[in-house]
């Protein structure tokens, strides 16, 4: 198992990879799908839920990850299919950075948690070494 942590002043995201959802899937798109939990900590709200996403969630995040901390300008999105967790870090000046977005968890009935918190530049690296690391366990799969 590997996780990408976001944290800085006021919150933190923890996404944990398990494991590929379908091993033996028969196309690409199904091959790709990881376990997950997620772990939304913005004070006085904690919560921790399973959620589904793709490796090609992680690789797209990865690549505007590299963006922002090469550029120090722009942000970078964590956007997924099913929306069971979307952020967004925005660079402002002197790299202080906005992370803001919203965790829903579907179950009987739907619950949303909207959230902003505040990080910096120092912590870019150790979210795109938490990125490799996922991406090295659960690469991209192609059926052959």
């Amino acid at each position: 198992m590997k996780k990408i942590h976001v944290s800085g002043a006021g919150g933190s995201i923890t996404i944990v990879a398990i494991g590929y959802e379908r091993p033996s899937a028969e196309n690409d798109s199904d091959l790709n799908w990881l376990n997950c939990k997620v772990n939304v900590n913005i004070p006085p709200f904690e919560g921790e839920y399973d959620a589904s996403f793709t490796t090609l969630d992680f690789l797209n995040f990865g690549r505007e990850i590299e963006m922002l901390s090469d550029l120090m300008i722009g942000q970078a999105t964590f956007e997924t299919d099913e929306r069971a967790l979307n952020f967004r870090l925005t660079m402002k000046a002197r790299g202080e950075i906005v992370v803001e977005g919203e965790s829903v968890i579907f179950m009987t009935a739907r619950t949303t948690l909207k959230f902003c918190f505040y990080t910096d530049q120092s912590y870019l690296n150790n979210i795109k070494k938490d990125i490799s690391a996922v991406l090295n366990q659960f690469p991209v799969r192609k059926h052959h």
